[in-house]
């Protein structure tokens, strides 16, 4: 039987998340709001403050007892709590990308160590496929010990502030899905550029870029190399990945 009420300790959860959204995130929103492409350094304040409060409850008594479906419901309530405050400044969160399911995910042990506690966007969609991953036209080729990146991306959330992103590639465009492959690209890379920062009717504070790679080359061991195709982009929102990735 489902019970109605939230255990004490989701419920403090609540509490918390919602006086951080009434007391932070609402009194910043029309700041960000009206200052699109400013980064909001408060979001870094709330991060810490998030890492402390989820700490203090896994280690009492009935945090460690917390079982996945537990770690679940924290991280929606948490979810809730935020975007009611306000969507974009949650999304403007360091840390909170969909880069860093990804690789909480499907990363090996190295790249779970390198990546999993930086900042990390998503970049799928492109102009003439939208999200239908499947045409994507973004191409990876491998030279040498090297892959080189050629394409384009819209639409990437963080895209701007992130540190690197998880770039999705065809090996193969005639291959379909099963040549799909998934690249961590570090900011800074050469041939990697962001090109344009979209002006948005709303979540304004949370940046949304167009990504232009250009031969740019990352190294063999940044693939991910997903024999099932689904198998990213399904683990991704699976509620484990967003508690996994700092909420």
């Amino acid at each position: 039987m489902i019970h109605p009420l939230l255990p004490n300790q989701l419920q403090k959860t609540q509490e918390t998340m919602r006086m951080a959204a009434e007391f932070i995130l609402r009194p910043l929103s029309r700041k960000y709001d009206k200052a699109e492409h400013e980064p909001p350094v408060e979001m870094e304040q709330l991060n810490q403050a998030a890492a402390d409060q989820k700490n203090s409850e896994v280690e009492d008594d009935s945090g460690k007892s917390m079982d996945l479906g537990g770690r679940n419901l924290w991280a929606i309530i948490a979810l809730e709590q935020m975007c009611w405050g306000d969507v974009g400044l949650f999304l403007a969160r360091p840390g909170t990308g969909l880069g860093n399911a990804a690789i909480m995910a499907v990363g090996d042990s190295e790249q779970k160590t390198k990546w999993g506690k930086r900042w990390v966007a998503m970049a799928i969609t492109e102009s003439d496929a939208g999200s239908d991953s499947k045409n994507i036209s973004t191409t990876a080729e491998l030279d040498g010990e090297e892959w080189v990146i050629n394409g384009e991306k819209i639409y990437v959330t963080d895209g701007d502030r992130c540190d690197c992103v998880v770039v999705w590639a065809t090996l193969n465009k005639a291959m379909g899905k099963t040549a799909i492959r998934s690249f961590i690209i570090e900011k800074g890379t050469p041939g990697f550029e962001v090109t344009r920062l979209e002006k948005k009717l709303g979540i304004r504070a949370s940046d949304t870029a167009t990504l232009i790679f250009q031969n740019c080359r990352t190294y063999f061991q940044t693939l991910y190399f997903i024999r099932q195709y689904f198998k990213l982009s399904f683990s991704i929102f699976k509620m484990k990945d967003f508690e996994t990735h700092n909420f």
